[in-house]
């Protein structure tokens, strides 16, 4: 048997297709690692295994792969027997964005990355590109539904290669290659600098993972009968780590601990004689949605860290020099708090808890002392990372430092973290787009395919109607973005969207529309939306409401308003007792909508559904 030469025809994923008439596999492993140091630079190493040739013309060809390889700026390239059915070729690829480097897209011309630096000087590193295996999957279907059960003819060559010069197979011989040789697979794996996953998109193997911090490397794997075409993406945020002092660290906890006095509120409860958390937790915290509970001061003193460490003014960030934080829990999370300590230090033995919430006023304790503010337990027994998110912080299992990068965890605001600013909600029968200036988008198709390429700059929720099977309601958390919206009926009926700010809520009261049929509008980056385009070509203005206009500009009931006050516990739940306001609270309509925009039944079961950086979570 002779063997054809090889023919590259993706560069993109350095794809060999091997001979034809021996269908051979071709396993390639792409693993782009950027270096450590934020540069931009990294190399990219490649693995390729492939069938060994029994024939004794092997050798030419291998020599033309490897030649074939160079030409293209592998360095290194080396040839060896991975087992007794196939040989391995390895290479590296060095790359940057320095003059003298070579680019990436020398090697992965549909590949490329991004390095934002933001003003507290920390830098994202987004990796982005298609990663794309139809021909190879074609070729492989082709194989298995026609080769494989009629056998190969030399006409069925110019499927890829240059040459049509190859022996016919029967049906059997070429079952008996893919049975000894086994199925293509092309795996591509990015490691980018930096401690904090801020990033993934749903095609990356272990997305998951990558965002809980249990793997810095982003996994993609291609097999036939699987996704063939991938749109790949994933960022990193590489924080400056200057090397402190231990004296300096400790300088820098006792001036964190001065200032943690007026960090957070006190709680407006404290009976003479009675331990003020006590109390909190069982009357006060009832009717006040919890409010300064031990879980409510966490996350009010996660935030005030998180503000000091992601600030632009280097002096302000500085306070946290050589320190690390995170959120701890003790009893079995039946008491939970914030711990600070030196940085590379166990926080068992050398932390201080800040812990707001025993006598409820910002309070902090060494934490040997710790369980002696706690009124419920002789002390704090077994401290343990927090069980929901002590998973984001590393370092509080001895691992690097890192901080989460969600929007309710961190407040950075250059890269447009911060709490949102405005809100736009959309009672249904409809699906939402919307459209940034530079084509990014955050909502769904008319289909209902969910799209978000904001991750971490907005949010986006949708709550099932218990009552309309198929129809969702939509609510955005926005930052100060102009936006194009586009409203495409689902049903028939009547919609209503409302654009708050803390200026003003914007309305357009009830207004028509049919399945498939689409309304538009724009929003400015000041919030102020613009008149709504009709589908039969009417315009509707957009009209500013006052509180007591808001929940009937939203179409809803008094039946509703008296089914969310009796779910409140008394307390009225109309959406004008929040708009406008503070923008700081806007997060709260979360609570307001589950209650008004569902119905009223929450208690009946309302499904709520959450998509935060294209992940949809689900609750209720």
């Amino acid at each position: 048997m002779t063997q054809p030469a090889l023919a590259f025809k993706r560069p993109l994923l350095v794809v060999a297709v091997l001979v034809i008439a021996s269908l051979a596999c071709i396993s390639t492993e792409l693993s782009v690692v950027f270096d450590e140091d934020g540069s931009g630079s990294g190399v990219v190493r490649m693995e390729l295994l492939f069938p060994s040739d029994l024939s004794d013309e092997s050798g030419a060809d291998t020599a033309d792969m490897i030649a074939d390889l160079t030409a293209q700026g592998w360095e290194e390239v080396t040839l060896g027997s991975a087992d007794s059915t196939h040989y391995r070729i390895t290479g590296v690829y060095h790359f940057g964005d320095k003059e003298a480097e070579k680019p990436l897209s020398g090697i992965m011309p549909e590949f490329n990355y991004t390095v934002e630096e933001a003003e507290n000087q920390y830098k994202y590193f987004t990796f982005t590109g298609r990663a794309d295996f139809s021909e190879l999957d074609a070729f492989w279907s082709e194989a298995k539904t026609d080769w494989a059960v009629n056998g190969m003819k030399a006409e069925d060559t110019d499927f890829f290669l240059e040459t049509s010069e190859v022996e016919i197979l029967s049906a059997a011989e070429v079952q008996q290659m893919m049975q000894t040789y086994g199925e293509p697979k092309g795996v591509i794996n990015v490691t980018l600098p930096g401690q904090t996953p801020v990033d993934a998109n749903v095609f990356w193997d272990n997305e998951q993972e990558y965002m809980d911090g249990k793997t810095n490397t982003a996994a993609f794997t291609w097999v036939p009968g699987q996704r063939a075409v991938a749109e790949l993406k994933v960022t990193r945020r590489l924080e400056p780590l200057a090397p402190v002092s231990p004296e300096q660290a400790q300088a820098n906890l006792q001036s964190l601990l001065g200032s943690f006095t007026n960090a957070v509120p006190s709680g407006s409860v404290n009976w003479p004689g009675v331990i003020s958390g006590h109390i909190n937790n069982n009357l006060f915290a009832f009717f006040n949605g919890d409010a300064y509970t031990c879980s409510d001061y966490q996350g009010r003193v996660l935030r005030w860290l998180d503000e000091l460490r992601t600030n632009s003014d280097p002096n302000v960030r500085g306070v946290l020099g050589g320190l690390d934080y995170g959120p701890i829990q003790t009893n079995g999370g039946g008491h939970r708090a914030v711990v600070v300590f030196p940085r590379g230090t166990d926080w068992r033995t050398t932390g201080t808890v800040l812990d707001p919430w025993p006598q409820q006023k910002p309070l902090s304790w060494p934490i040997a002392n710790w369980g002696a503010g706690l009124w419920f337990v002789s002390g704090a027994n077994q401290p343990a990372p927090d069980s929901d998110a002590g998973s984001l912080y590393p370092h509080l299992t001895q691992g690097t430092s890192s901080y989460p990068a969600a929007a309710v965890l961190q407040g950075d605001l250059s890269r447009g973290l911060a709490r949102p600013t405005r809100v736009l909600m959309v009672r249904s029968p409809v699906t939402a787009m919307l459209t940034l200036p530079d084509g990014r988008r955050l909502g769904a198709l008319a289909d209902g395919t969910i799209v978000n390429d904001l991750p971490g700059e907005a949010d986006m929720y949708a709550f099932a109607v218990p009552d309309r099977p198929g129809e969702v309601e939509w609510m955005f958390f926005l930052p100060e973005l102009e936006v194009e919206v586009e409203l495409t009926g689902s049903g028939s009926g009547d919609f209503h969207p409302l654009m708050a700010t803390a200026d003003g809520a914007y309305g357009y009261g009830g207004q028509p529309i049919g399945s498939g049929e689409l309304a538009t509008f724009s929003v400015a980056a000041s919030g102020l939306p613009s008149d709504l385009a009709l589908p039969g070509g009417e315009i509707a203005p957009a009209r500013l409401l006052a509180p007591e206009e808001i929940d009937a500009a939203m179409g809803i009931t008094a039946e509703e308003l008296a089914a969310s006050e009796q779910a409140s516990g008394g307390e009225g739940a109309a959406l004008g007792d929040l708009l406008p306001g503070d923008p700081a609270s806007l997060p709260a309509l979360v609570g307001i909508l589950c209650l008004c925009l569902g119905g009223g039944v929450v208690g009946a079961g309302l499904i709520f559904l959450g998509l935060r950086g294209g992940r949809l979570r689900r609750s209720g």
